[in-house]
């Protein structure tokens, strides 16, 4: 593909597709961890031309049957090379990505908001084996990386990227990493063109970024606790906001506060309520400002599927409050959320009907600690985005073509959010 503004792009996981009498003949170009001139180095002459031969001739064969193959009459095609393994799928809207035994450099191209090195690399110790794993944040090894990542909110901009591709290796993996929704006016179909994985917090990422990993305990672990996080607390809701776009949650902030509901702010946006506090939360936990409160308002900034901040695993789970959640998540999928942990705003049939089951909760001891029976069956996990990472690759990735549009479509954020504006009008 030849995009007309500069050189040349490799559209999603890309072989080459030549176009001869309007059919596609697909001819192997991965992008993968491929390294031919390895390969070839190791054979004799004679077995160069006949991998030679084979090949012209298998592609002659192809042409002559009008067919969509890929060098193969089977309906996938395993290569063993360099550094991975690669399955390739007969509709090549799928491909297989294994990690093979020799080293693997991970380079981290961009800052993380302007940090170096990235915090979810900070903890490069795992339960397994990841010796032949490496990190960088050097960008003078671009070239000899097998994978390198971007952070989308320190994204270069198209032209950069397209600079970038030029001495982009042959075979080098790119992986879009974000934690946060795709920017509301960039243009994700001509990013999607330069990368490979897709990172995300979505659930049909590549690799899945959850804010926080959560388990379910096994038999040995499971305790029945007693807990009491009631008898101590004799204020309502705290939210420390910082970010003052959230037309959302403040709306629903001032139908909560008319029903009876009282909130306490603190953080930048607190100028904005009547009633503040003050917190030190950035510099250190969080315990000692909310151990009075009952319910921490974990609205999300943005209303998008799948998207769950900190807002309710670190500040509120972690501090024996009930999150209040806003967002636009499936929060009873435990693959998202602890099921029975939290009060999802959406859930009730109006803002009314929320605020009268917060007031319920807020009086009965038994019903307000049930929010933590969680705590008998899961666990807060301590594993981290490297380890994840490096299990994908031993274990193999199935990347999915175009996954960068479908993973981070903009309708996943508009659709929850025009249910929010019905649903806060009732």
């Amino acid at each position: 593909m030849r995009n007309k503004s500069g050189p040349r792009i490799d559209p999603w996981w890309t072989p080459q597709v030549i176009v001869i009498n309007s059919k596609l003949i697909k001819i192997l170009n991965f992008t993968a961890f491929l390294e031919v001139s390895n390969a070839m180095g190791s054979l004799s002459l004679k077995q160069i031309f006949h991998f030679t031969f084979l090949l012209c001739f298998t592609t002659l064969l192809i042409v002559y049957n009008n067919s969509e193959q890929i060098l193969s009459l089977a309906d996938t095609t395993y290569l063993y090379t360099h550094n991975v393994e690669i399955e390739i799928l007969h509709n090549l809207s799928k491909v297989n990505v294994k990690a093979g035994k020799k080293p693997i450099l991970i380079l981290a191209y961009t800052s993380f908001f302007g940090v170096k090195p990235w915090p979810v690399f900070k903890n490069l110790t795992c339960n397994f084996d990841t010796s032949n794993f490496k990190v960088s944040h050097d960008e003078n090894d671009f070239y000899k990386s097998d994978v390198v990542i971007f952070h989308g909110p320190n994204m270069p901009s198209f032209s950069k990227l397209q600079k970038i591709q030029i001495n982009r290796k042959f075979g080098q993996l790119w992986i879009y990493f974000s934690m946060e929704p795709f920017p509301k006016n960039a243009n994700i179909e001509e990013f999607s063109v330069f990368f490979n994985i897709v990172s995300t917090y979505a659930i049909n990422s590549d690799i899945r970024i959850p804010y926080r990993y959560h388990t379910k305990k096994n038999i040995s672990e499971k305790k029945t606790l007693k807990i009491d996080n009631f008898s101590h607390k004799n204020k309502m809701v705290a939210w420390f906001v910082s970010n003052c776009n959230g037309k959302e949650r403040s709306k629903l902030v001032q139908k909560l506060r008319l029903y009876g509901i009282d909130f306490e702010v603190s953080g930048v946006c607190s100028k904005y309520y009547s009633k503040k506090f003050k917190s030190s939360c950035q510099k250190r936990p969080c315990y000692n400002d909310l151990k009075y409160f009952k319910f921490y308002f974990s609205a999300e900034n943005r209303l998008c599927k799948d998207y769950i901040t900190e807002k309710y695993w670190e500040t509120a789970l972690n501090n024996d409050v009930i999150p209040i959640v806003l967002g636009g998540s499936n929060y009873s999928d435990p693959r998202l959320a602890i099921p029975g942990s939290f009060i999802d705003a959406m859930s009730f049939d109006s803002p009314k009907a929320l605020a009268n089951h917060i007031l319920s909760v807020s009086t009965n001891r038994s019903k307000y600690n049930s929010y933590f029976e969680w705590k008998n069956s899961w666990k807060l996990d301590t594993n981290s985005y490297y380890c994840s990472l490096c299990q994908k690759f031993k274990e193999g990735i199935t990347l999915t073509k175009n996954n960068l549009i479908k993973t981070m479509n903009i309708q996943k954020c508009l659709i929850p959010t025009r249910k929010f504006f019905s649903w806060i009008k009732k």
